[in-house]
C-alpha cells in the first residue's frame, strides 16, 4: 500500500538588505556576493542613500530591486529596508563587505526553534575574528564577539519588536541592537562558520574615523551591560572579569587620544572587578610591580617606552644575540692567578 509523503515545508523567505551611500567602488562586489548565496528564496533590496558619486548607476545594473531616498545616515536606511522587506528573516549586508556563498544555508542549518538571532564570526584578511565560543552570550557581548552586521541573521519580528536599529547611535550599533534583544528576551544562536569577508581599507568607516568615539562607546555597552544583569540578579564572576579586562584593554587604547578618558576605562574596571590589579601584577612583572606602586599612568608610561623596543629584542633573540649582561659567576670572576 503506498502512502502519501507529507509536503515539504517551504523555505523562509530570507531578505537580504543593502544600505549605500557613496560605495561605487564596492557595491558591485557586495550585489554580487548577495546573487551568489546557495540558499534559494531570498529577496535582495539595495537602498541607496543620498549618494553623490556613482553608486546608484553600479547599483542599477544588477537584477535586484533598488529603492533611494536622501541621505539619512546608515541606521536610517536599515530602518527603511527594514520597512520595505518581505522575508521572515533579514541580514543587513554593508556596501563595502561580502557574503561567503554559503553564509545564509549554513546559519539556517544551525537554527533551532524559537531563535530570533543568529550570528556568526567574520573574515578578515582569512583570519576568523569576532568569534567567542567558549563565553557565554553576554561575555560575548562585552568581547564584541558576536560577529557584526553583516555575519548576523535576524528574524525579522524581533527587529521591529524592539523598534528596529537606533539611529542616534553612529557606531557600534549592531551591538547596541543585540544588547536591546537580549533585554528583551530574545533568544540568540551561534553558529561556528564564517559568513561575511569584512573590508578594512575603507577609510570611510565611522569606526576609523574616529577611534577615541568608537572606544568610549564600546565602553558605555559594556558598563550598561554590567548595570542592567546586577539589577536582573544575573551578574556572574564570569561577567564581572570578563568586562573588566575589557574596560582594561579600551583604557590602554584610549589613552592615546585621553589620558582622563583612560584613567577613568581603567577606575571603572576596577570598580567591577577589584581582583584585576592582582590579576595584573601576576602577568607582567614589570608593568604589575609599576601598576601597583605608581599607578595605571606610570605603567602606561613605561610601556610606551618600552614598545619600540620590543621588535629588537625579538630579532635579536631570533638571532640567539644576548639581550642582557651574562651572569658571571665567583669561578670566572676570580683573577686566574689568585693565590
Amino acid at each position: 500500500m503506498l502512502t502519501q509523503s507529507a509536503p515539504t515545508q517551504p523555505e523562509p523567505r530570507v531578505s537580504i538588505l543593502i544600505p549605500a551611500y557613496n560605495a561605487e567602488p564596492w557595491i558591485g562586489d557586495a550585489i554580487e556576493s548577495a546573487l551568489a548565496q546557495t540558499y534559494g528564496e531570498t529577496e535582495i533590496i539595495v537602498l541607496d542613500d543620498g549618494s553623490t558619486d556613482g553608486t546608484l548607476g553600479v547599483v542599477r545594473g544588477y537584477d535586484v530591486r533598488v529603492e533611494t531616498q536622501p541621505n539619512a545616515g546608515p541606521n536610517a536606511a536599515r530602518n527603511r529596508l527594514l520597512a520595505l522587506c518581505t522575508g521572515t528573516w533579514v541580514r543587513y549586508l554593508d556596501a563595502d563587505d561580502r557574503l561567503l556563498p554559503a553564509a545564509t544555508a549554513s546559519q539556517f542549518a544551525s537554527l533551532r526553534p524559537g531563535l530570533d538571532v543568529v550570528v556568526a564570526p567574520i573574515l578578515v584578511a582569512g583570519s576568523t575574528q569576532m568569534h567567542t565560543p567558549d563565553l557565554d552570550v553576554w561575555s560575548a557581548l562585552f568581547e564584541a564577539g558576536l560577529g557584526s552586521t553583516s555575519s548576523i541573521l535576524w528574524r525579522r519580528d524581533a527587529l521591529v519588536r524592539v523598534g528596529g536599529w537606533n539611529e542616534g547611535v553612529a557606531r557600534g550599533q549592531e551591538y547596541e541592537l543585540l544588547f536591546r534583544l537580549l533585554q528583551s528576551g530574545a533568544a540568540l544562536g551561534r553558529g561556528d562558520r564564517p559568513t561575511a569577508s569584512v573590508r578594512t581599507t575603507n577609510t570611510a568607516s565611522v569606526s576609523r574615523s574616529d577611534p577615541a568615539a568608537s572606544i568610549a562607546r564600546h565602553a558605555m555597552l559594556v558598563c550598561d551591560g554590567l548595570v542592567y544583569l546586577e539589577r536582573s540578579e544575573a551578574l556572574t564572576p564570569e561577567h564581572r572579569a570578563t568586562a573588566a579586562s575589557v574596560l582594561f584593554r579600551l583604557a590602554r587604547r584610549q589613552r592615546r587620544y585621553s589620558l582622563v578618558a583612560a584613567r577613568e576605562l581603567f577606575a571603572a574596571a576596577l570598580e567591577w572587578h577589584p581582583e584585576l590589579g592582582v590579576e595584573l601584577r601576576r602577568s607582567g612583572p614589570v608593568y604589575g610591580r609599576l601598576l601597583a606602586t605608581f599607578g595605571f599612568d606610570a605603567a602606561e608610561m613605561y610601556d610606551g617606552l618600552a614598545r619600540p623596543l620590543r621588535p629588537v629584542v625579538a630579532a635579536l633573540r631570533r638571532w640567539n644575540v644576548p639581550t642582557s649582561r651574562p651572569r658571571v659567576t665567583a669561578a670566572v670572576a676570580a683573577p686566574a692567578d689568585a693565590t
